[in-house]
């Protein structure tokens, strides 16, 4: 497990530093200038699903929707990726996707649809990398699917905390509230 998320789950979890894990959740995350600048040139839909003035969270997130890619007159390709940064932690990580309608007359789901850490596109890697860039000069980390899901052992939570049993992983101790802080 890398050292900023074992510090980073020492700190919030086995001491307690209920004080500061507030005032990072209450934080608002900028997205880098760079990054919406590159969207706006290549036409990416920028959408920000977490985080607004009102809500107290500790991770922001964003969907980035490529133009649309048309195959046929009846096949239209959407490709996008979810960005998510904590705030508790200088991490991130990237999750690409596509879907598209199911043609096939006997199909189980009207949709296909697929996710992974490696892009689809030539745009969303382009992003990624712009990303990658700018979070990188920021001192943010990359975290991969694998490290996202990594089991922190051992975690005591708060009496009436008992949701997730001792056992969970990365994701929900840097990006969301397990704690009920906020």
């Amino acid at each position: 497990m890398r050292e900023v998320v074992v510090q980073t789950v020492k700190r919030y979890y086995e001491i307690g530093d209920k004080s500061s894990y507030v005032k990072n959740c209450e934080s608002i995350w900028e997205m880098p200038t760079k990054i919406l600048d590159f969207c706006k040139i290549r036409g990416v839909e920028v959408q920000q699903l977490l985080q607004n003035k009102n809500q107290v969270w500790p991770s922001a997130k964003w969907l980035f929707t490529v133009p649309h890619s048309q195959w046929t007159n009846e096949i239209e390709v959407i490709f996008s990726s979810n960005f998510m940064v904590s705030k508790l932690a200088p991490v991130y990580y990237i999750q690409h996707e596509f879907s598209l309608p199911n043609l096939e007359r006997e199909s189980l789901s009207p949709v296909l649809d697929g996710y992974g850490t490696q892009a689809y596109t030539f745009i969303q890697q382009d992003l990624e990398d712009m990303i990658s860039a700018q979070l990188g000069n920021m001192g943010y980390e990359k975290i991969s699917y694998a490290e996202l899901h990594e089991v922190v052992c051992a975690l005591e939570f708060p009496k009436g905390v008992s949701v997730f049993g001792p056992q969970v992983s990365v994701e929900y101790a840097l990006f969301h509230d397990l704690l009920d802080h906020c």
